[in-house]
């Protein structure tokens, strides 16, 4: 079959060991980024299985219309940058591998990492030291603080345990179910929302973004942060109300933020409000980018493609797809 694989920005994928399970099929990989749909529909023109990494390229139905040899989509993970009601429609099948129960370590310790760097002002001193000055500040120390998570799943867990190593609380903030299970993990479950905002000193963002959770945390959630407090956000950037992060920081509570993702993304504005801030340590959405997590998430996309050649696709999101007539191909 005719693969491709987009957004490779560093030519990994083809050194991984997972690669050779594809061998025999004729993969095209790009490096570079593009959303426009002319540029897209070119590249894919003849492709029949597209691999995607996470949420770097929409796919909506106007490009998906344009790519009659398209038979499968295969990524892993969560899919709202896929129209897949427009896949089901023009008979692409969209296989995601959810991976029940397997946290992104990378994910989970990158969050941690944004919480030392942020409370020890890491970047700020190595930029001053840079510059020939010792020295620029007093940080903070995490024993004995309290640290909040927000969402209490698969990488939620990981960061709250964390914590817990280096002597931190750890209160939640979540569904009933999920505050049930930081209860019986020792956690505290905190009383409510405006208290959790109120009460933490590090706050770790670690939920989904559905239409429910989106602008989830509001101006007057951030307004009852501390002045000391730290907002962590390696989730999404929609969760936050537009602006609201922004303005929040500017006016002193919380008094800083470390943030992995963006409204728009790649973000290559140098002057992005976040960048110009210098309470605010920023990294690339980095968040899953090892080579240890790309290795377990395109074994999982490979397996994927070989059970679809196979005739017997997996974790397929629109199964209603497998009910229609085979998709027709179309003339070029």
């Amino acid at each position: 079959m005719k693969i491709t694989i987009l957004d490779d920005y560093f030519d990994t994928i083809r050194t991984l060991p997972c690669f050779r399970k594809l061998d025999g099929h004729q993969v095209t990989l790009w490096t570079d980024h593009t959303q426009d749909p002319d540029e897209l529909a070119e590249r894919l023109r003849d492709t029949e299985v597209l691999v995607l990494i996470r949420e770097r390229t929409q796919i909506r139905e106007a490009l998906l219309a344009r790519l009659g040899k398209l038979r499968l989509i295969s990524q892993r993970s969560a899919y709202p940058h896929i129209d897949v009601d427009a896949c089901t429609r023009l008979g692409v099948i969209v296989s995601s591998d959810q991976h029940p129960g397997t946290p992104s370590y990378a994910a989970a310790e990158l969050a941690w990492g944004l919480i030392i760097a942020a409370v020890r002002r890491i970047p700020q001193q190595m930029e001053a030291l840079r510059a020939g000055k010792w020295q620029i500040g007093v940080g903070d120390t995490l024993h004995g603080k309290t640290l909040g998570i927000y969402g209490y799943g698969r990488i939620g867990h990981a960061v709250a345990a964390y914590g817990k190593a280096f002597g931190m609380k750890v209160s939640v903030w979540a569904r009933e179910a999920s505050l049930q299970r930081a209860r019986i993990d020792g956690h505290d479950a905190a009383l409510s929302k405006d208290a959790f905002f109120a009460q933490c000193d590090v706050i770790s963002l670690h939920l989904r973004l559905v239409k429910e959770t989106r602008g989830i945390v509001s101006a007057s959630d951030l307004g009852r942060m501390k002045p000391t407090a730290l907002l962590v956000n390696t989730s999404r950037a929609p969760l936050i109300e537009p602006d609201a992060l922004v303005n929040a920081l500017r006016a002193g509570r919380p008094g800083m933020a470390a943030v992995d993702v963006y409204e728009e993304e790649p973000l290559r504005d140098p002057d992005h409000a976040l960048l110009r801030l210098d309470n605010v340590v920023c990294t690339p959405h980095i968040g899953y980018v090892t080579r240890d997590e790309y290795e377990i998430q395109f074994s999982a996309i490979f397996d994927q493609i070989t059970a679809y050649a196979g005739g017997q696709p997996i974790n397929v999101v629109n199964p209603a797809v497998l009910d229609l007539p085979k998709r027709t191909q179309q003339e070029e």
